[in-house]
C-alpha cells in the first residue's frame, strides 16, 4: 500500500512509478495532479486499485495505465476531464470497475474503451456533461453489466451496437429528447 494523498504530488510524468513490482494499492487522492502522461504507471504489474480522485486532472494520455495487468479498479472521479481519449484505458485485462463520475466529460472517444478490457463490468459516468452517446463507445465491452449515466445532459442515444449484456442502465436526470426506436430491443437483460 502506498498513500500519497493530500497535496503531495502535482505532476505525473511518464514512468513516474515504474517498477513498483510489489505495490497492490495506490491512493493519490486530494493532490493537484493536472495531467497523466503516457505510461505514467508503466510496469506496476501487481497494482489492483488506483485512486486518482479529487485532483485537477484535465487529460489522460494514451496508454497512461499500460502494463498494469492486475488493475481491478480505477477511480478518476471528481476531476476536470472533458474528454476520454482513445486508448486511455487500453490493455487493462483485469479491470472490473472504472469511476469517471463528477468530471466535465463532454466526449467519449469511440476507442476509449477499446480491446483489452474483457473483465470491465461497471462504469460510472454520472454527473458529467455528456450530451450524446454515439457509435460503438461500449461495443467491445462484452461483460459490461452496469452503466451509470445519471446526471448528464444526454439528449440522444444512438448506439449502433446491441448491448444485450447490460443489466442496469441508469439514465435518470438527463435531457433525453431522442431514443432510437429499437434502442430498448437490444437491452434484453435489463433488470
Amino acid at each position: 500500500l502506498l498513500l500519497m494523498s493530500n497535496k503531495i504530488v502535482g505532476t505525473l510524468q511518464s514512468y513516474s512509478f515504474s517498477n513498483l513490482i510489489s505495490l497492490v494499492s495506490f491512493d493519490l487522492k486530494f493532490n493537484s495532479i493536472k495531467a497523466l502522461q503516457s505510461k505514467a504507471f508503466h510496469k506496476c504489474p501487481t497494482l489492483t486499485m488506483l485512486d486518482l480522485s479529487d485532483q485537477a486532472i484535465r487529460e489522460i494520455g494514451e496508454y497512461a495505465f499500460s502494463d498494469m495487468s492486475n488493475l481491478k479498479s480505477i477511480h478518476l472521479n471528481c476531476n476536470f476531464l472533458k474528454r476520454l481519449n482513445k486508448f486511455a484505458l487500453a490493455n487493462l485485462p483485469s479491470l472490473q470497475f472504472a469511476n469517471f463520475s463528477t468530471n466535465k466529460l463532454e466526449i467519449i472517444d469511440e476507442m476509449a474503451f477499446h480491446d483489452g478490457l474483457d473483465c470491465l463490468y461497471q462504469i460510472d459516468l454520472s454527473n458529467n456533461e455528456l450530451t450524446e452517446l454515439k457509435g460503438q463507445a461500449f461495443a467491445r465491452l462484452k461483460n459490461l453489466t452496469i452503466l451509470n449515466l445519471k446526471g448528464n445532459r444526454l439528449r440522444s442515444i444512438d448506439w449502433q451496437q446491441r448491448h444485450n449484456f447490460l443489466k442496469r442502465l441508469i439514465l435518470e436526470n438527463n435531457r433525453l429528447e431522442f431514443v432510437k426506436s429499437n434502442f430498448f430491443r437490444g437491452l434484453s437483460k435489463l433488470e
